[in-house]
């Protein structure tokens, strides 16, 4: 099972730098993804987002969005280790549900 201590600290960390990397998440479903994306971050000790962008869905997976009201690819910029990675993640949402994000793993 999942330390809840580390996505706590995880959600801790993301809450502070949304303010600071989020300019182009205007919509609420974009603020959803983004935060729905984080809790899939893996619980590394110490993983800090350093920011977080939303981009449109490649053209391909455009046409598979059949009853979708929104989809897109969030990019979540993080520092863990001494690293710098951008972790890349598929989103969807309808009216029906909230987001559902599937991992595209480290892109950066």
């Amino acid at each position: 099972m999942r330390d809840c201590k580390g996505l706590g600290a995880v959600l801790l960390t993301f809450a502070i730098a949304l303010p600071a990397g989020s300019a182009s998440a205007e919509t609420l479903q974009e603020r959803s993804c983004i935060m729905a994306a984080a809790i899939k971050l893996p619980a590394v000790p110490g993983l800090a987002i350093t920011a977080s962008r939303m981009k449109d869905a490649p053209p391909d997976e455009k046409q598979r969005q059949a009853g979708a009201t929104f989809g897109g690819v969030v990019e979540l910029d993080v520092r863990a280790a001494g690293q710098d990675s951008t972790f890349g993640f598929y989103c969807l949402s309808s009216e029906k549900t909230g987001p559902l994000v599937t991992s595209l793993g480290l892109i950066r």
